[in-house]
């Protein structure tokens, strides 16, 4: 059986400092929230790593660099600079 994905997010939180209590308390709510149902997990950041490119454009940076600094691809970084520069 796969490990519960909120019980590793709880390891990870409380490894980092976080007060253990606390922390069940919001997972616990996460449970009501969503249990019993399927959950996509993204495998990046989307909002974070939108923050890095949108950085990067407004430095000047060319698409390539702005791509390298946020780790993702030319295209990714052209096509989001087309859609909020619409």
């Amino acid at each position: 059986m796969e490990r519960d994905p909120l019980a590793d997010a709880l390891d990870c939180l409380v490894k980092l400092g976080l007060d253990e209590t606390l922390c069940r308390r919001a997972l616990a709510e996460t449970r009501r929230r969503w249990g019993g149902g399927q959950v996509y997990i993204p495998a990046h950041d989307r909002p974070a790593r939108d923050a890095v490119i949108a950085a990067a454009l407004a430095d000047g940076l060319p698409a390539r660099d702005a791509a390298a600094r946020a780790q993702v691809s030319v295209s990714t970084v052209k096509r989001r600079r087309s859609q909020w520069y619409r």
